[in-house]
């Protein structure tokens, strides 16, 4: 059954895997200090290619027609007058940012859907050490003059004043060592809970996790919770590297279809793996035909974990706690964990999506305003080929109600049975 969550109803390298962004769509506008000196013509120019790149490579128009209720050529034409209309410069970048966001589901940007705010673009460059393709092409992109004037950077390459965002240590959120999370042992429950408020390194995480997972070994407790329930995403490599690697003797990985168009997109995707003509995809029961029909390829993609130890930190049974606000690198692990078993999912409802087929979203910087937009470049599917976007990933054990309590009491139930 379809989900309606708005009012309206290959192998991967890991790094490419770490930077699948989260929920940009959440962050107040950090624009203020952007110039900006455009005539009308040249905002309608940008406006204009704006939509071209989006019509001839965005995979998922048709999820984000359906999940906003909204149809592009409507939306579009609507927003073209408005840019006729502006009669202040500094309205230019809020009108983009409003017309994209006609195609948010809840907090989130339909396939990640939206601009490019200054603590992005300052947090991006300069970027040195580019170790691949894919991040290479994002240097070429926002390494131009239009850029560097709106979002305030010299052409030299170093920002103008402190970017503004994550800067620095991140702030202690609670006494046990962890930067981004909290987590506590109950050992006459025989259980673990771990809360990932989102998927962000803290510079003290790594090491707390692993003070963590060493302190349930040696107590014996036989069971961890991971509740990511509102957790809308970051970096893949937060979960992978700080809960599945120290807690596996053997790799395991997952593959998936993703579906993608357009030429420029094409061309994005394949710097990182090979994208196969879209008549050799394979019969997809849930696939969406109409979808399907607009596509112009698809790709396979790996993600894979290795063992980083020589034995697992912890020898138990994991649990996942999901809802329909996990996105990104938190849809991303849900799918995981599923797919490899390595978590039982629990929750109410299906996660939020747009977590599979991980790949670094394409960005393109507009000509005259240097304004960057960007968009997740494939349209991942579940194993039936259902949207990933669209229905995101079912629970193991669908539960009403809170799904901690339902989870412990499950446990507590098992420890009974034995």
């Amino acid at each position: 059954m379809k989900r309606i969550r708005c009012a309206a109803a290959l192998a991967v390298s890991c790094s490419l895997l770490l930077s699948l962004c989260g929920c940009r769509a959440q962050k107040p506008l950090e624009t203020e200090n952007c110039a900006l000196s455009l005539t009308t013509k040249e905002m309608l120019e940008d406006y204009d290619e704006m939509w071209r790149l989006i019509e001839a490579n965005y995979p998922f128009q048709g999820v984000a027609e359906r999940m906003s209720g909204h149809t592009m050529e409507d939306v579009k034409a609507d927003y073209r007058q408005r840019v006729k209309d502006i009669a202040r410069q500094e309205d230019f970048f809020p009108l983009l940012k409003e017309c994209l966001a006609e195609f948010d589901c809840g907090c989130v940007p339909t396939g990640h859907l939206g601009l490019m705010e200054k603590a992005d673009y300052w947090r991006e460059y300069p970027r040195k050490d580019i170790k691949s393709p894919t991040k290479q092409y994002w240097m070429d992109e926002l390494n131009n003059e239009a850029s560097y004037r709106f979002y305030g950077v010299e052409a030299a390459g170093a920002p103008t004043a402190m970017a503004p965002g994550r800067q620095g240590q991140p702030m202690r959120t609670n006494i046990q060592g962890f930067d981004n999370t909290t987590a506590l042992v109950d050992e006459e429950a025989d259980v673990g809970i771990i809360k990932l408020n989102s998927m962000w390194q803290g510079v003290h995480d790594a090491e707390a996790f692993r003070e963590f997972f060493e302190t349930m070994q040696q107590k014996g407790v036989g069971n961890c919770i991971i509740d990511i329930r509102g957790n809308p995403g970051g970096s893949m490599g937060y979960w992978m590297d700080n809960i599945v690697a120290p807690n596996i003797t053997d790799t395991l990985a997952v593959e998936n279809i993703a579906l993608v168009r357009g030429e420029e997109a094409v061309g994005y995707v394949e710097k990182a793996m090979a994208v196969r003509p879209i008549e050799q995809l394979p019969h997809l029961p849930g696939a969406d035909p109409a979808d399907v029909e607009t596509m112009d390829g698809f790709v396979v993609s790996r993600v894979e974990v290795e063992p980083s130890g020589d034995k697992p930190l912890w020898q138990g049974q994991f649990y996942l706690l999901v809802d329909g606000k996990n996105y990104s690198a938190a849809e991303a692990m849900a799918n995981f964990c599923k797919q490899t078993g390595f978590a039982t999912l629990v929750g109410a409802e299906h996660t939020g999506g747009d977590g599979v087929g991980a790949l670094t979203p394409i960005c393109f910087a507009l000509p005259h305003s240097g304004i960057v937009f960007e968009f997740t470049v494939l349209h991942g599917l579940n194993p039936d080929g259902s949207s990933n976007q669209e229905f995101g990933t079912a629970p193991d054990i669908l539960v009403e109600g809170d799904a901690r309590r339902a989870c412990l009491n499950r446990i507590k139930q098992e420890q009974g049975e034995r």
